[in-house]
Formats: structure tokens, C-alpha cells, sequence
């Protein structure tokens, strides 16, 4: 079955300054086998903004934390880091709410989380083998769109992900092609919003668009399904016998 978008799951931001962030419940219980997505905004004031060190709840036994390639915009004031997590467990979850936790403190964060159904690659553990490329994006100048062009040309019939940040209490459109996965979160104080996106056509570009000019960052990962293998089957030998013609009258 081709990996297709799923249900949204919950989406939406919390202003106070916190190390953990707890969602509401969830609209949907993920299924059994399918691959839980989240991106998470992340606002602090700190130097360096914190990271999030794991993730817990929705009836899901391990999340993981991707640590590679997150977008980090150091100019922005407050500064911002959107992270991605995941997870893919045989058995079906809940809808008990999700917490984020954080290495620090922080003064906001954002979150969409969704799923994807269909076959995927499910030959390591809790969904990693899922992941054939993650690349990020950001801009430190105030833009009104956002475009990464970083993507390697997916493998027909994976998917690609993403997720949208940038400095202003408005709606994200997403980009041409791209499908929003859940209500695109913002808010005020601090000043973010987020958008997850998906699709499953061969994009190498990805990103988003909004009104006011503002900082942005984003990242986006390609979702693979299982390498397909071409069985042959034995090949038929025909055996004939010669014939001599010279004795044919």
C-alpha cells in the first residue's frame, strides 16, 4: 500500500515560559504500525536555545528525537530551533496527551502532530529506517516565503514532510504541491507560527508562505517505502528436434 497522509493528531502552542510542554488529547489514536510524526517550534531567550530531549505519551511505548540537521535561527530575538520526532510501533496508541520535554527552559513552543499510513520501510527500530533524507532550511533576513532547495530527488513512491517556522502571529500557506497535515499553530508571545506539510509527488524543493515579513526556518524529510524486489521466475526451455529436410519427399 503507498504511504498517504493520515490523521492529524493535535496541533497547537503554548506562551509560558516552561521546560515541558503538555498537548491537549489527542483528536485521533495513532494506529497500529503507522509512522508518527511532530514537529516542534521551540522559542528561548537563552543563548542557545534548548533542544528537546524526549517526548512521551499518545500510548507510544519509544519516541525518538531526531538530532540531525534542525533548523536553528540564532538572530532571531527570541531565538528558535524546529525539531522533528517520531515513532512506529506494531500496536496501536492512544489518545493521551503528548509532553515535550526540553534540556532548559524555554519561553513558547509550537506543535503538529500527524501520521502517515501505508507500507513503509520498517526494517529498524521504532520507525528509523523510515528516514531516507532529512535537510533544513532557514533565512536570518525578513522574508515572506520561505523555499529549501536541498532535497535530493525523491524514490517514486516515498513521501516528503515538512515543517514551517516563522516570527508572526498569522496563517502559513503551504508551498505549491504540498498539503498542510494539521492547523497550522501561532501566537503572539512569543511571536511563531508553524505549519506541517506533506506530498507524494517528486519534490526537490519545499517550504512555505505567509503575509508579514519575518524570520523562518523549516525542515523536511523524505519518507521511504520498502525497496521492492523483482522476482523472476525459472526460465522455460523449449526443446525441439532437427529436422533433416533433404529426406522430406
Amino acid at each position: 500500500m503507498a504511504i498517504a497522509l493520515g490523521n492529524a493528531l493535535v496541533s497547537a502552542g503554548d506562551t509560558a515560559n516552561a521546560t515541558n510542554y503538555t498537548t491537549a488529547a489527542l483528536a485521533n489514536a495513532p494506529g497500529a504500525g503507522r509512522f508518527v510524526c511532530g514537529f516542534i517550534a521551540t522559542s528561548s531567550t537563552a543563548a542557545t536555545v534548548p533542544t528537546v530531549s524526549s517526548v512521551t505519551g499518545a500510548g507510544i511505548t519509544t519516541w525518538q528525537v531526531h538530532a540531525t540537521d534542525i533548523a536553528n535561527l540564532t538572530s532571531a530575538s527570541p531565538i528558535k530551533r524546529v525539531t522533528f520526532v517520531y515513532a512506529q510501533q506494531a500496536g496501536a496508541g492512544a489518545t493521551t496527551a503528548i509532553t515535550i520535554n526540553h534540556s532548559g527552559a524555554c519561553n513558547g513552543a509550537a506543535w503538529a502532530f500527524f501520521e502517515l499510513t501505508g507500507t513503509l520501510d520498517a526494517t529498524g527500530d521504532n520507525g528509523t529506517s523510515a528516514i531516507a533524507q532529512i535537510v533544513s532550511a532557514f533565512s536570518d533576513t525578513n522574508v515572506t516565503s520561505l523555499t529549501g532547495t536541498n532535497l535530493a530527488t525523491a524514490t517514486v513512491g516515498n513521501a516528503l514532510i515538512a515543517g514551517v517556522y516563522h516570527s508572526a502571529n498569522e496563517t502559513t500557506t503551504a508551498r505549491t504541491n504540498w498539503t498542510q497535515v494539521a492547523t497550522p499553530v501561532s501566537h503572539a508571545s512569543p511571536v511563531m507560527a508553524l505549519i506541517g506539510e506533506w506530498t507524494n509527488t517528486l519534490e526537490t524543493s519545499y517550504g512555505a508562505s505567509w503575509t508579514t515579513t519575518s524570520k523562518s526556518g523549516a525542515l523536511a524529510l523524505e519518507i521511504k517505502a520498502p525497496a521492492t524486489t523483482t522476482v523472476r521466475g525459472p526460465r522455460a526451455t523449449v526443446i525441439g528436434q532437427a529436422v533433416n529436410r533433404s529426406a522430406v519427399m
